[in-house]
């Protein structure tokens, strides 16, 4: 019976940790799959978007919030033969003023750059004036990496699924099983200790009858 016990407990530990190990992986994997495909899916919008002006600096300033600082510069826009006063402000923050004062100096005053802005009467993602422009190789690879992790989920949650069928449907023969297994044992052991009791009655027996002959 210990027996029988001891190896059924660890196959219920095994099947829990089984469980617990794909929930966490399928857990992480529509975490990033979904992120990769919203980061992605937003860069090729803003690929598709985008219009290209040309930004004069005219002054350049470190904008500090609460944890980061982020460089930002004043700029003249020119875009189709006109010209607007607008501001570029880097997305990434730094926790260094330094270093902060650094990247803004990567666009020295009075000097004109290739700026990229979204088309504002029919752009869904709005996003003001900036430097880089999406790149395209990195759009592409974050969508398709999203796409691949969702698919790995909806795989993951199949299989999870048809595991719990499957152990739905083993486990009452496991159950019957251990019973016979149990049942077994304890009649083994059962008759282990008649066999014992018994040829301990014998022994006095045999040993009063050699005595009586020999008289």
């Amino acid at each position: 019976m210990v027996l029988s016990f001891a190896s059924s407990r660890p196959k219920k530990h095994l099947t829990k940790d089984q469980n617990s190990c794909i929930v966490l992986v399928v857990g992480i994997c529509c975490f990033l799959g979904a992120l990769f495909v919203y980061t992605g899916s937003q860069d090729i919008y803003k690929l598709r978007t985008l219009i290209i002006g040309r930004c004069q600096v005219r002054s350049l300033n470190v904008k500090h919030t609460r944890y980061n600082y982020f460089p930002c510069w004043n700029i003249t826009v020119i875009y189709e033969n006109e010209t607007k006063e607008d501001y570029v402000i880097e997305s990434t923050g730094t926790r260094s003023d330094r270093w902060a004062w650094i990247q803004a100096r990567k666009y020295q005053v009075n000097n004109t750059y290739s700026c990229y802005h979204s088309r504002n009467e029919t752009s869904i993602i709005q996003w003001g004036w900036q430097w880089s422009r999406p790149r395209k190789l990195k759009a592409y690879t974050l969508f398709i990496l999203g796409c691949i992790l969702i698919s790995i989920t909806i795989v993951l949650l199949i299989m999870r699924r048809r595991f719990q069928k499957y152990t739905k449907t083993i486990s009452p023969e496991r159950d019957t099983q251990q019973q016979l297994q149990t049942l077994l044992n304890s009649n083994q052991q059962t008759m282990k200790s008649q066999e014992e009791s018994s040829s301990i009655v014998v022994k006095p027996v045999s040993s009063w009858q050699n005595t009586e002959t020999n008289i």
